[in-house]
């Protein structure tokens, strides 16, 4: 579809006048150009423009267009791929700073003496040296962080996934060794003192950690990495006894932020041998005027309620038995990813309801997630 066309349909749709519809012209332009028609879930040949089109005219009436648009114009957030290599770069920073207070408390100094006492100064080099960085998901984009940080780490450091072989963990702890040799630290440990798990986005927090409070089972991937570590402590020789764990998402919901940083210190407790840190690159504000929810705007809470179809939910993303209108675990979040949109944004953004689905209202998306899961056979 050509882009006059598509534009003049857009208008129609929202009965925008002359001054109105120049205003959205430019604003349109500027974010599908730089933004919303790089969205990787889009199929070949299909921009933006089709899909707002497609949106919008699933919603009956005009006050109902307009205020999907203002959710749209006002609300929604695209993290784009430089925004999120700008949060990546962000990310060392931030892991440095966990690294200065750990050496602070261990030489009973201030944290701003750290640069100052040679001490202090060779404890963070040598740390620097024996730190391993993990990727936690295809997010993580361990390839965009190693090239951000080069010169401060070498490729032997980091690792793209958090299934690390035997023979993966044995060639690490080799390379260290030749490591700590060429910096002039030959009778060191030669074991990795701290691990950074990396990953791009965390909505609820679950993924990273939960705790079932009827079973005490803990689950996520932080504990899967340490219980594994733990369970293989003799094939791992390479964490030292005491290793810091330090989990670093680039972009986080403050929902998420409170849930892990109240559950972390309650699974470290559980842990012998972890010391386990948390850092981000940005948390997202908690605001009811950014994330939907309790004091949102009661007009596009009524809005996102009333176009719900429960077709779209499935045993992944809806394990409470709560309907998902404001995304997985009730976030509310406004959030699209260039390469996905997280489930615990409103679904009207990312839902497709079933091709049987009998509900009144079909859910069409304008950035449709990409689901990694199959539930009963089917994609979802």
């Amino acid at each position: 579809m050509r882009r006059e066309l598509a534009i003049n349909l857009i208008s129609d749709l929202m009965e925008w006048s002359d001054a109105e519809a120049t205003r959205e012209y430019a604003w349109l332009k500027l974010m599908v150009d730089y933004k919303f028609d790089h969205y990787h879930g889009y199929g070949p040949g299909i921009h933006f423009y089709v899909r707002l089109i497609s949106w919008l005219g699933q919603f009956k009436g005009l006050p109902e267009r307009q205020l999907a648009y203002r959710y749209l114009r006002h609300h929604l957030v695209f993290v784009g791929q430089p925004e999120l290599h700008q949060l990546i770069k962000l990310a060392m920073p931030e892991m440095e700073k966990e690294a200065r207070r750990t050496v602070a408390s261990r030489h009973n100094i201030s944290y701003y003496e750290t640069w100052t006492n040679k001490i202090a100064q060779q404890d963070l080099k040598l740390m620097s040296l024996r730190t391993l960085y993990v990727g936690l998901s295809d997010g993580a984009r361990i390839d965009v962080f190693r090239r951000e940080n080069d010169g401060l780490l070498t490729n032997e450091q980091v690792v793209a996934s958090c299934e690390i072989s035997d023979e993966k963990w044995e060639s690490l702890g080799n390379k260290l060794a030749d490591r700590l040799k060429q910096s002039g630290f030959p009778r060191a440990e030669c074991k990795f003192e701290r691990v950074c798990l990396v990953d791009d986005f965390t909505g609820s927090g679950t993924t990273l950690i939960r705790h079932d409070e009827t079973t005490a089972v803990w689950d996520g991937k932080v504990h899967k990495f340490c219980r594994q570590a733990e369970q293989h402590k003799d094939k791992r020789p390479q964490l030292a006894e005491r290793c810091h764990i330090q989990v670093h998402h680039y972009l986080a919901s403050a929902k998420a932020k409170e849930k892990i940083e109240n559950l972390v210190p309650k699974f470290q407790s559980t842990m012998s041998r972890f010391n386990v840190k948390t850092s981000y690159s940005w948390v997202l504000s908690a605001d009811p005027s950014v994330v939907m929810g309790p004091g949102s705007d009661d007009d596009l809470i009524e809005w996102i309620e009333n176009h719900y179809d429960p077709s779209i939910e499935s045993t992944h993303n809806c394990k409470d038995g709560r309907p998902i209108a404001l995304g997985y675990k009730q976030c509310g979040l406004p959030i699209v990813l260039e390469h996905n949109t997280p489930n615990n944004s409103i679904a009207l953004v990312w839902a497709t309801s079933k091709p049987d689905s009998r509900n009144p209202h079909i859910m069409r998306p304008l950035f449709p997630r990409i689901d990694r899961h199959i539930d009963n056979g089917q994609s979802v």
